[in-house]
C-alpha cells in the first residue's frame, strides 16, 4: 500500500515535467447520457489546455453538450474554467480559479465563481498522486425562471486523485465544492482514461452535480455519464 509523503519525495517524483514542452492538452468528443432535471442523450465536446513555465502553471478547460428529443432541445450545457497556480515548491502551491457553468435544464441556469486559495500534494508515488485545495471567493448564480444574479461568499474545497494502472490506462477522480449560505454546489467527477494508439484515447466519465437550493420544480441532483474519444498532446496522454 502506498504511503503519503511530503517534500522529501521531491527528488523521486517531480511535480511537473516540463522537459519536453510547456504546452499540453487534449480535445475529445462523444456521447453523454443525463438524468435528473433532464433525462436525455446528447453529444459533447471537451478540451483541456495547460501551459507550464515554473513556478507558474495555467490550466484552461471547457465543455459543451447539446441534445434533442422529438425535434426539441432537451439538453444544453456549457462550462469553462481557468486556474492559475504558483508553485512554492514540489508540494505546496497557491491558486486563483474562475469558472462558468450554464445548464438551462437544471435548477441553476448560470453560475459564475471566482476563488483563490492554497493547495498541497498529499500523496506522491510512482503510480499515484493526490492534491487537496482550500480556498475562498464569491459566486454569482441565476436560478431558472428568475432574473438577475444572487451573489454569495463561498468557501471552496477541491481535490484530484490520479492512479496510473499502466502506461496506457489511468483513473482520475476530481472534486469541486462551493459552500455558501444560500447554496452549496458539489461536483465529483470520475474518469477512466485508456490509450488506444499513439495520442488517441478513450475516456469513460461519471459526473454528479448537486445543488442544495433549487427552484420548487427542479431536482437537486443531475448525473451525467459519457463516453468520449479524443487526441492528447504533451503531458495529457495517459
Amino acid at each position: 500500500m502506498a504511503a503519503t509523503c511530503g517534500a522529501a519525495c521531491a527528488e523521486d517524483a517531480p511535480l511537473i515535467d516540463t522537459a519536453t514542452q510547456p504546452w499540453s492538452g487534449a480535445v475529445s468528443g462523444g456521447y453523454i447520457r443525463t438524468s435528473g432535471n433532464s433525462s436525455t442523450s446528447a453529444t459533447n465536446l471537451k478540451f483541456e489546455l495547460d501551459y507550464t513555465d515554473l513556478p507558474w502553471r495555467n490550466e484552461l478547460t471547457g465543455a459543451a453538450a447539446n441534445g434533442h428529443t422529438g425535434g426539441n432541445t432537451s439538453a444544453e450545457q456549457y462550462a469553462i474554467g481557468d486556474k492559475l497556480k504558483f508553485n512554492f515548491d514540489e508540494v505546496d502551491y497557491a491558486f486563483g480559479d474562475i469558472t462558468f457553468d450554464s445548464d438551462r435544464f437544471s435548477g441553476i441556469a448560470e453560475n459564475f465563481a471566482e476563488s483563490a486559495g492554497y493547495g498541497r500534494r498529499l500523496l506522491m508515488t510512482e503510480h499515484q498522486t493526490l492534491d487537496a485545495e482550500l480556498g475562498a471567493g464569491f459566486s454569482e448564480q441565476q436560478r431558472v425562471g428568475e432574473n438577475g444574479y444572487e451573489i454569495q461568499p463561498i468557501v471552496t474545497i477541491g481535490g484530484k486523485y490520479e492512479y496510473a494502472f499502466s502506461n496506457t490506462s489511468q483513473f482520475i477522480q476530481t472534486l469541486r465544492t462551493e459552500i455558501g449560505s444560500k447554496n452549496t454546489f458539489v461536483n465529483p467527477v470520475s474518469q477512466l482514461k485508456l490509450n488506444i494508439i499513439g495520442a488517441l484515447f478513450a475516456a469513460l466519465n461519471y459526473e454528479v452535480r448537486y445543488n442544495t437550493t433549487v427552484p420548487a420544480e427542479s431536482r437537486h441532483t443531475d448525473i451525467i455519464t459519457s463516453v468520449n474519444f479524443g487526441y492528447g498532446f504533451g503531458g495529457k496522454k495517459p
